[in-house]
């Protein structure tokens, strides 16, 4: 065991203080020493020698600052312990605790000289001020923790947050307080279900919530296998929670809900790792069963948000069928567009990505690709027949006459426009349209009947009125959904050769009338003999081209291989292009990334590295280090 050394000092000042100084071990074959000077006794000097030489021995390193307050302790450990394993919400909820009943208390207090009569005495003046215990309950946990995590880091040689009491025996000095619980009444929940009726995205997970009392994380959370529909129950085995990454005020009103909202969905324990099994009823259990799997193209839509393809071999469409069923992945079936290379396709909403690739591992083939891609595989004869269809549907054919696509562009106007208008009134009439927009009866009909099918109205009331069923900022999202895939239908189709498939006057409106059924069977009915020579018409015709895109990609190998050092980071070239659209997120659905490297990620993106920054150097095959030296970088 070292000595402790006490020896004189003097100050520039010229003023005698003392030191101690004892020997630490060795380092690399070298002697280490700890000293600590300015006592104004050699006693002094001694006696917190001795004390740091015995902290040393039996602990560990000495705490360079054991004189920190309390209040910067825990500003401390929820930095370096509760952001590397907890919650965001649940170090919000910490934070609010400890900034309004722990530190007004015991923040100014030095760590090292609370002890337990203090901590109880501080316990028990809450109960008696009239906190409920789940309240005293969960200040109770946050002293535990912290005090452990102080004696993990040796700021304090034992905890004095040990065996604290909450008092059950006495009555506390003032009454309980409590906040009223609140009941939906039966009329309430019946409005609810209004708003959100069978065939919206939000009808199941509401249900859901309302049969068994589970929280929306816990819904949201759930595969087809934690339900048992023999015994009638769900399983809790996780829950889904969001990663916001750093973003300003400004920058939370624009990209909330969309894929720029800088941050990612990922699976997690329950609350309070709350496993459990819940009974559910028959009325639920109907519901369930009924949302499993196949759904038509219309239905899909309506429900709103972004979709994606699977794509895979034609002859496996049972087998993804039975699979998709039992992973509850709601999907239609894409109408086949190009019969030569034996893939066929599904459509589902990206929300089911997770499940799609649990899918695609089970059955050890197929893969995910966007909507722009199904469209682009598709050929001219078959991409042709798809949009006249657009046009046809059911009924709908527009005139070709100059007056005609006058008015057809008018009624396409006015979709919008009468939507808007529905919002102020919360309820609409074809009298009032036609009144309002100056137009005849069947043009208002036509409108009224189209926002009908996108779900903007609900169906004809007994006075002639359509209620409107959902808000400005759903209505306005869902029109630019249709339009934007409409506008990528016509950039896709307008890109290939061959006959003219008169798509210019193709609308959001058209796009959402698509039926799967139908489309499907008017595919099918052209004879195979015209078909076949009509092919080999085109395939004898057919000028070879070079697509823009490889073009791109071959460019951006030979950078990559020539680039000098200090270059930007640039895209792997022997990584394949994603067939999806290229953002963080998405990367680490399809690809396989170490907990470091994504933790990585966060630090970049809370450090305010660009997204298109960090898309240049996230690739699995690169190290952490080097991820973190791009972050590094001034």
């Amino acid at each position: 065991m070292s000595e402790v050394i006490v020896r004189e000092r003097y100050l520039k000042n010229g003023k005698k203080v003392y030191e101690y100084c004892f020997e630490l071990a060795h380092e690399g074959g070298k002697r280490r020493r700890r000293t600590k000077s300015g006592f104004a006794t050699k006693r002094e000097a001694r006696a917190a020698g001795r004390q740091a030489l015995y902290e040393y021995e039996n602990v560990g390193e000495v705490v360079v600052d054991n004189n920190i307050s309390y209040s910067d302790f825990l500003d401390f450990w929820i930095e370096n312990d509760c952001k590397n394993t907890c919650k965001e919400q649940t170090i919000k909820g910490y934070e609010k605790k400890i900034k309004l009943y722990i530190k007004p208390e015991l923040g100014a207090y030095r760590i090292k000289s609370i002890n337990k009569d203090n901590l109880q005495a501080f316990i028990t003046d809450l109960y008696n001020d009239g906190f409920s215990v789940n309240t005293v309950t969960s200040i109770k946990g946050l002293l535990t923790k912290s005090f452990n995590f102080a004696v993990d880091r040796n700021y304090i040689p034992a905890s004095p947050a040990v065996n604290l009491v909450i008092p059950k025996n006495k009555q506390p000095d003032r009454p309980t307080r409590f906040k009223q619980h609140i009941f939906l009444e039966k009329d309430q929940v019946d409005k609810i279900f209004e708003r959100f009726p069978k065939g919206t995205s939000s009808f199941i997970p509401l249900k859901i919530a309302y049969h068994t009392g589970m929280r929306p994380g816990e819904v949201f959370g759930l595969i087809w296998d934690d339900i048992d529909f023999v015994n009638k129950t769900i399983t809790v085995n996780r829950q889904v929670q969001w990663y916001a990454g750093k973003r300003t005020e400004e920058e939370k009103k624009r990209t909330n809900g969309t894929s720029e909202s800088n941050g990612y969905w990922y699976f997690c324990e329950p609350k309070y790792k709350s496993y459990r099994t819940i009974d559910i009823d028959d009325t639920l259990l109907d519901i369930l069963k009924k949302s499993l799997g196949k759904t038509s193209m219309r239905k899909l839509l309506i429900k709103g948000g972004d979709l994606q393809v699977l794509q895979f071999n034609t002859e496996d469409m049972k087998k993804v069928e039975k699979v998709a069923k039992k992973y509850g992945i709601l999907y239609s079936v894409l109408p086949d567009c190009n019969r030569k290379d034996g893939l066929s396709e599904v459509i589902f909403h990206t929300e089911a990505v997770p499940r799609v690739n649990m899918m695609i591992q089970k059955l050890k083939f197929g893969k995910i690709a966007t909507f722009d891609d199904y469209l682009k595989n598709g050929d001219e004869k078959s991409l042709g027949k798809l949009m006249d269809f657009l046009k046809k549907q059911q009924g709908n054919e527009k005139s070709h006459t100059i007056e005609g696509d006058k008015v057809n562009s008018a009624i396409d106007g006015l979709i919008e426009k009468v939507g808007m208008f529905a919002m102020e009134k919360k309820a609409i009439s074809v009298d009032q349209v036609k009144e309002n927009f100056s137009i005849n009866g069947e043009q208002a009909e036509s409108v009224i009947r189209q926002l009908e099918t996108i779900g903007v109205l609900g169906k004809k009331n007994e006075d002639g009125t359509h209620t409107v069923m959902m808000d400005k900022d759903a209505f306005i999202n869902r029109v630019r959904g249709y339009q934007d895939l409409a506008e990528r239908m016509r950039a896709v189709a307008a890109s290939k050769k061959g006959e003219n498939v008169y798509i210019d006057s193709l609308t959001y409106e058209q796009f959402m009338m698509l039926g799967d059924a139908e489309l499907s069977r008017r595919f099918s009915m052209q004879d195979e003999a015209e078909q076949k020579a009509k092919i080999d018409r085109e395939q004898a015709n057919e000028l070879e081209y070079v697509d823009e895109s490889q073009k791109s990609d071959a460019s951006e190998s030979a950078n990559a291989s020539s680039g000098s050092a200090g270059a930007k980071p640039v895209r792997n070239p022997e990584r394949e292009k994603p067939k999806w659209e290229d953002t963080i997120t998405n990367r680490m659905l399809h690809w396989s990334y170490t907990p470091e490297q994504k933790e990585e990620v966060k630090k970049a993106l809370a450090a305010g590295v660009p997204k298109a920054t960090i898309l240049t150097y996230f690739y699995p095959e690169v190290s952490v280090e080097k991820m973190s030296s791009y972050r590094k970088k001034p």
